[in-house]
């Protein structure tokens, strides 16, 4: 499907409250957008690529992690509950802005 038919595809369905353009859908293939506009949300959705918080999940990020715990984990529900709880905290850890000479690191 090209841009401009899964903008017309988007338009017929009416999924956008305004119009999406093909500039819009170029923009959005390419990354070239900073906020999950409105416009934005509608595209992924019908694309059926979910958005969480303002970041794409990531299927090889998702292996990753997978095959880390398969490398730590001892099979045992004691240690899944560790490392669950190692994941719990690293995921606060992540999410807290690093304080580098007073600003937020970005």
């Amino acid at each position: 499907m090209t841009e401009q038919q899964l903008c017309d595809e988007i338009n017929r369905r009416k999924l956008a409250k305004d119009r999406v353009s093909q500039s819009w859908i170029s923009r959005i293939c390419n990354g070239g957008f900073k906020r999950p506009s409105r416009q934005v949300l509608v595209v992924l959705e019908y694309v059926n690529i979910p958005f969480y918080d303002g970041i794409t999940k990531s299927l090889t990020g998702r292996q990753t992690i997978e095959r880390a715990i398969e490398d730590v984990w001892d099979g045992s529900a004691k240690s899944a509950r560790a490392i669950a709880q190692l994941l719990r905290s690293a995921g606060a850890l992540v999410r807290q802005p690093t304080r580098q000479g007073g600003k937020a690191a970005r």
